[in-house]
């Protein structure tokens, strides 16, 4: 609801915060599962964002649409879009949404069964945690997908180095991350 006030306000007011409240609207429709609205006010936001001449956020609408159709399982479109938006986003020096294009890429990937490229977007999410030591319980589950990719391949070094990351990872979410910490579903467990 206040997003949707700040775009009616900001339409009239400020053309930078109209772009910005836009994005802001389509994400917590992407959240809440409103998928067809997000996509709508990515469009929106295109639009707005290429009139006002605010180029860098068209990227951002971009990458909004990616993870919307990655959840409708419109695969293709959604790696088209996400790759897209990377190189901006990478500019930008903008790490966390670099990391959540590359999982959303390679889930995208994943989910057509092409694993080995999934997995090479999956190591992407790892070396930016590894430098940046920056994850999200959404991110989580690329290290569940790695481990699984290990074990058919029979890849013990690599099963036994994501397993290590995922301990690490959920010390870390545990930490970041107490309020939702019993509502994550563990499936690679600590003593297994």
């Amino acid at each position: 609801a206040l997003f949707t006030e700040w775009v009616t306000y900001f339409k009239e007011q400020n053309d930078h915060a109209y772009v910005n409240s836009l994005y802001s609207l389509g994400q917590c429709y992407s959240r809440v599962n409103k998928y067809q609205l997000s996509s709508q006010i990515n469009q929106i936001g295109i639009k707005a964002a290429t009139q006002f001449e605010i180029f860098r956020m068209k990227s951002y609408f971009l990458f909004s649409e990616g993870i919307n159709q990655s959840f409708k399982h419109n695969y293709v479109d959604a790696i088209k879009k996400l790759s897209l938006a990377l190189p901006d986003i990478k500019t930008n020096k903008d790490f966390a949404n670099e990391t959540l294009a590359y999982f959303y890429i390679g889930k995208n990937y994943w989910s057509q069964n092409q694993k080995e490229k999934a997995v090479f977007y999956f190591k992407k999410v790892d070396l930016i945690f590894q430098q940046q030591n920056y994850i999200t319980p959404e991110l989580r589950e690329a290290y569940e997908l790695l481990i699984d990719y290990s074990l058919t391949k029979n890849d013990e070094k690599a099963h036994l180095l994501y397993v290590g990351q995922l301990l690490k990872i959920d010390q870390l979410l545990e930490h970041n991350y107490k309020y939702l910490s019993r509502k994550i579903t563990k499936v690679y467990d600590t003593e297994k």
